[in-house]
């Protein structure tokens, strides 16, 4: 008999009652926010609002990242340290504190968020320990600054938007300078092909066409089309260092640099200046970002690969099938409940198919 398989069998089965116990405890208290009524952006009202028209989806979805995290860790929650990384509006960090963890640091790199989301939980009764704004550097700089112990990084739906994903992998390890499991869920499931199709579409209209804000609308994200956001940012390049190119050499240029940020823009248009060589162009047909944030439009990218990334740096590593979450339409939920069975037996490269989404899982023990 192995008893450690037993023991992380019991183990997993404990976090995933006593989280599903308190998500059902916060339910109604996200529920009964009355949040048009808090002095927070129409941003995150507008989000807000969203998520909770089908909140036992999503409350779903963050209590099974939640459990996934904790489910090798024999601490009590009160002695349990987690990073909600990209946190949105706050609700994983309003489920880990209702869930009774001793530390939860919430972090979004956009400051407006980091504001609103603790207005959102302190009005709620469950504010998170800190509130950090900024992206990974700013992270290790407060752990390492507080010396403060990580146990669990968990995030959902971010690591599609991160601009260098191979530089973030590379650097969360260093938020811990112990032992520490990685839990990075996203939508952007490129082994599903209705997923696929639907978030190649979106990249080509946001490259393509510019839009139209409104209530709701992020300020931090161009409502510009990304190519005509890159065509302007290399004319006035072009303009600063006095070089005139003509319009067709411009319009490849801009075309080339797809899923590139203003900085590397730049280096790319001094490079063909120099060599007169235009740059290769994009790995991928339709995968872009904001040019001036480097904020991808939902990046396509293989879990496997960034699996060996995490792998590289010490982490026992895999990629879950994201379960399908308890709609309420009743014909949606049956077939949701026939995927999730059939993505429990399958092997992942073929249930990520049929998942909702994904999860980059690693856990490197203490000591290691």
């Amino acid at each position: 008999m192995n008893t450690s398989s037993g023991i992380k069998r019991e183990l997993q089965q404990k976090w995933d009652r006593e989280v599903k116990i308190a998500a059902a405890r916060i339910a109604p208290k996200i529920l009964g926010l009355d949040i048009q009524n808090l002095p927070i952006s129409d941003y995150n009202k507008s989000y807000f609002s969203k998520t909770r028209q089908e909140l036992s989806v999503h409350l779903h979805i963050h209590a099974f990242l939640l459990s996934l995290a904790l489910a090798q860790h024999p601490h009590e929650p009160q002695d349990i340290s987690i990073l909600d990384y990209g946190g949105g509006w706050g609700m994983l960090s309003l489920l880990a504190k209702e869930l009774g963890i001793g530390r939860v640091v919430y972090n979004d790199i956009y400051e407006i968020s980091c504001a609103d989301a603790k207005v959102i939980a302190d009005a709620i009764g469950k504010p998170a320990d800190q509130y950090v704004a900024g992206d990974i550097r700013a992270l290790i700089d407060f752990f390492q600054t507080h010396r403060m112990p990580c146990n669990a990084v968990i995030s959902n739906n971010v690591i599609e938007h991160i601009y260098d994903i191979d530089d973030f992998l590379k650097k969360i390890p260093l938020v811990s300078n112990d032992g520490l499991t990685v839990v990075l869920a996203t939508d952007a499931n490129v082994y599903n092909p209705l997923k696929k199709w639907i978030l190649m579409k979106k990249q080509r209209t946001i490259e393509n066409q510019d839009r139209v804000g409104g209530y709701g609308w992020k300020e931090r994200d161009s409502l510009k089309s990304y190519l005509k956001a890159r065509r302007e940012m290399i004319a006035q390049h072009l303009a600063d260092k006095g070089v005139a190119l003509g319009d067709q050499e411009i319009s490849r240029l801009a075309q080339v640099t797809r899923g590139k940020r203003g900085d590397d823009i730049k280096k790319c248009v001094d490079a063909y200046l120099r060599t007169s060589e235009f740059p290769g162009a994009p790995d991928h047909p339709t995968n872009t970002c904001d040019p001036y944030t480097g904020n991808w439009a939902e990046h396509l990218m293989d879990p496997f690969m960034l699996a060996g990334t995490l792998e590289a740096d010490g982490f026992e590593t895999k990629v879950v099938c994201g379960s399908h979450g308890p709609y309420k339409n009743f014909a949606i939920r049956q077939v949701d409940n026939m995927l999730n069975i059939l993505m429990g037996v399958l092997p992942a490269r073929i249930g990520l198919m049929a998942a909702r989404y994904f999860v980059l899982y690693g856990h490197r023990a203490p000591g290691e």
